[in-house]
């Protein structure tokens, strides 16, 4: 599906409609729901912003500094939800991702003794 837009206000309507649909449930804003209110799915409005990254029409450019803002509201307002108050597994997952953080188990450490090389040749 190849939907073009030109017209920056018809894309800033579309999030806002997203916004508020997230405001009314207490979700946090994402961009399947952007892509629908445009009339596209989430993979096409994924190409839409590549496609427009690379051109050098002054619109498509507006087109993706706006859908690129709406990401990262989307973004931010998912990890506000992780961040939620008694959500530890979405702590986890939040330290994971933005701060490099792993998860280790402690490996069994087993020892077979100190060897010396050469110890049969040691005088009593």
């Amino acid at each position: 599906m190849e939907k073009r837009f030109t017209d920056v206000d018809e894309v800033l309507i579309a999030i806002e409609k997203a916004r508020k649909h997230a405001e009314e449930r207490g979700k946090p804003l994402n961009l399947s729901r952007i892509a629908l209110y445009l009339g596209m799915t989430t993979q096409d409005l994924y190409n839409v912003v590549e496609g427009y990254e690379k051109s050098d029409d002054e619109g498509a450019q507006a087109v993706v500094r706006v859908l690129k803002m709406a990401k990262q509201e989307s973004r931010a307002d998912l990890e506000d939800c992780l961040a939620d108050k008694g959500n530890t597994t979405g702590y986890i997952f939040l330290g994971k991702v933005n701060h490099g953080m792993v998860e280790t188990t402690r490996a069994e450490v087993k020892f077979k003794g100190v060897q010396f090389v050469g110890e049969d040749e040691i005088p009593d």
